[in-house]
């Protein structure tokens, strides 16, 4: 789309038409432990439940409602800790003790918090009873399988990141980063090791700049800064064209050393935008 470059227009505006053009990048595959901070260009399904099997809310013991009464005496047949499985199911007046994250052992259809019991040797007695299901949670309780857990366009945080590992995601299809080249101008400019004789001044530009394409997720290719000579700044830009974006600082103003208008219009360029009402 065309636009009149002399017309002054609004910070909004000159955003909106700057983004007009821009289109999403394509996918690449990362390990999700290098994921942080990017965008998710596939939906991620669970392979499968979370948790994956019932277990225990509590450290405590697995009981039968129909035997787990207020003041009830039933035999430990053994103990389960997370990680581990039972031997055996769960029999008539049998408790197994049981920790926090452990599987629920077939038979057994609720669990009893340890500070509500008194264990003596291989039993243990009861000072409660208990509801069906008491303190368990449910396999899939969390994510079922097959349900979408992440959807795609979402910037990976933290708890992205792990809801990856819950869902046995290895690596994950991200949107490339895109690579934007930098580039300032001004036969005054220096590098940050570089002396400052007379009449010069400190490059802060590229600095910032390569910073805030960091911040927003980009790749920041910082050029070597170009002094005003229209040659050089038109090569600089042709050898720049690889980039996915290219951002200019200096050399935009009306003076006889302010080159970057008429060398963009020299390589074919067009100009949506010049004059912003900004301060």
């Amino acid at each position: 789309m065309s636009h009149a470059t002399g017309e002054l227009i609004s910070v909004e505006e000159a955003q909106r038409r700057a983004l007009e053009p821009v289109r999403a990048l394509g996918a690449e595959r990362v390990p999700v432990a290098a994921a942080l901070g990017r965008v998710l260009a596939a939906d991620v399904t669970a392979p499968a439940d979370v948790p994956p099997h019932d277990n225990s809310a509590m450290d405590g013991y697995a009981v039968r409602t129909a035997d787990a009464v207020d003041g009830a005496e039933l035999r430990v047949v053994g103990e389960i800790a997370a990680g581990q499985v039972a031997a055996r199911a769960l029999g008539c007046g049998e408790a197994y003790r049981i920790m926090t994250g452990a599987p629920i052992p077939p038979g057994c259809d609720a669990v009893i918090m340890q500070e509500y019991c008194e264990r003596a040797g291989e039993r243990v007695r009861l000072r409660r009873g208990v509801k069906l299901r008491d303190h368990i949670r449910d396999r899939g309780e969390d994510i079922r399988a097959g349900e979408v857990v992440l959807r795609r366009g979402v910037t990976l945080r933290a708890a992205e990141v792990g809801t990856l590992a819950s869902a046995r995601r290895a690596q994950v299809a991200v949107t490339r980063r895109p690579v934007v080249a930098l580039l300032s101008t001004g036969d005054e400019l220096r590098d940050a090791d570089e002396p400052l004789d007379p009449g010069a001044i400190a490059d802060t530009n590229s600095y910032a700049l390569a910073a805030l394409v960091r911040e927003a997720g980009g790749a920041p290719r910082v050029l070597p800064i170009v002094r005003d000579d229209p040659a050089l700044l038109a090569r600089a830009i042709d050898d720049a064209r690889s980039a996915d974006l290219i951002v200019s600082s200096g050399g935009v103003s009306v003076g006889e050393h302010d080159h970057v208008k008429a060398v963009l219009a020299g390589l074919g360029a067009e100009l949506t935008a010049w004059r912003v009402d900004m301060k």
